[in-house]
């Protein structure tokens, strides 16, 4: 498996399993405008980048619910940086079966009147878009692997927690 197939594939999981369905029809009346966003950073040995999540409206209301927090601005905000967090650390995880290691930043959230998501050309991008309308969610992947990454071509046990167990501290 080459890291693009890698990252596509953890990208694609990672969003199924976190981002809740859209409902339809509950942003109504709202901006499809997606005004907030959250990313993180990542970096290894060959590997850098960052992925982002951005919401409208309503697709920050989707995921406020999800999360439970607060119906508030700031919980808002904290429940997309923990859904970035959370979708990045799942892909972190599955990575490492592959050999691919990565340490992750803090989650930075950024507000706006309307929020573009472009990529670039010099490096790996993806995206997975949820909702539509003014329930919008879309998450990106800017991935930049230098040439001697090396990806492993079937999973190995990485002795870390597998998706699912508890932590308990």
């Amino acid at each position: 498996m080459n890291f693009e197939s890698l990252a596509r594939q953890t990208l694609t999981e990672a969003c199924s399993a976190l981002i809740p369905a859209a409902d339809e029809g509950a942003a109504q009346g709202q901006s499809d405008e997606l005004c907030i966003a959250a990313v993180i950073g990542f970096s290894g040995d060959d590997l850098r980048g960052t992925l982002g999540v951005a919401a409208s409206a309503g697709g920050l209301e989707r995921v406020r619910r999800q999360f439970g927090a607060a119906e508030t601005k700031l919980g808002a905000a904290d429940a997309l940086g923990e859904l970035a967090n959370l979708i990045l650390g799942q892909m972190k995880r599955e990575w490492s079966r592959y050999g691919v290691l990565a340490t992750l930043s803090t989650p930075l959230v950024m507000r706006g009147l309307s929020i573009e998501v472009c990529g670039r050309s010099d490096g790996h991008w993806y995206e997975q878009h949820s909702g539509v309308g003014a329930d919008r969610v879309t998450v990106w992947l800017d991935a930049h692997a230098e040439a001697g990454l090396e990806v492993e071509r079937e999973p190995v046990d990485s002795g870390l927690v597998h998706g699912g167990d508890a932590l308990m501290f």
